[in-house]
């Protein structure tokens, strides 16, 4: 049985409905949510949001009502399925520039368990990157706010990049929906970009020099 935890802020709810929604595919319904010991009880949820589908919608996610079918079989997981096409895809685009020995995926930072998408390795410095989906600006700026308490204890030498992949959303309107952010003030090396704009900005940094006789798990038999 779970036990009364008043501790549980938005950005701690965020990171464990996002850890739920990467293991599962989906957000959890409310037998889920009790079954799980990393998330409150739905009864917390109840008195704390005014259950599940406020709490879905307070945290951002386009999808917030699951009593249909049709989002549990499917809505649910379609961003999620973006995402880590998108991570994958990008992974390799960085292998190619900056060579797979200085690619890390899901790497831990600061003190705490928290883990940036990549961090990549050059010459000319490090950068790390978190990739998210979002079709719409409110979106956009309620995952900015939320990634920007979790980086607060990412290394404040380092470039961060928020990368944003979207079928709606260009650089242009991405750079507005961001500009009048207060809090991005709280991270001076954070750059929020598109995939294109992540590379405009990375392309000219010198890689290192791939070991002799290494091979990609990408041409491994």
């Amino acid at each position: 049985m779970k036990g009364v935890d008043n501790t549980w802020s938005t950005e701690r709810l965020k990171i464990a409905f996002d850890r739920f929604l990467s293991e599962n595919g989906r957000l959890p319904t409310a037998p889920e949510v009790d079954r799980t010991d990393y998330l409150p009880s739905s009864r917390q949820i109840q008195r704390r949001f005014g259950g599940l589908k406020a709490l879905r919608e307070l945290l951002g996610y386009e999808v917030t009502d699951f009593g249909s079918g049709a989002s549990r079989s499917g809505i649910a997981t379609r961003g999620n399925l973006r995402a880590k096409a998108a991570e994958r895809e990008l992974e390799q685009e960085l292998a190619q520039l900056f060579g797979e020995p200085f690619v890390h995926s899901e790497k831990y930072y600061g003190p705490g368990r928290n883990r940036a998408d990549f961090i990549v390795y050059t010459m000319d410095g490090h950068f790390g990157i978190d990739v998210f989906t979002t079709e719409t600006k409110h979106d956009l700026q309620k995952n900015v706010a939320l990634k920007i308490d979790k980086y607060l204890d990412f290394p404040k030498s380092v470039r961060l990049f928020f990368v944003v992949v979207s079928q709606n959303l260009s650089e242009d309107e991405v750079q507005l929906a961001c500009k009048g952010m207060v809090k991005i003030a709280k991270l001076p090396e954070l750059e929020i970009v598109t995939p294109k704009g992540l590379f405009d900005e990375v392309r000219s940094l010198t890689p290192y020099i791939e070991p002799i006789g290494f091979v990609s798990i990408y041409d491994a038999v």
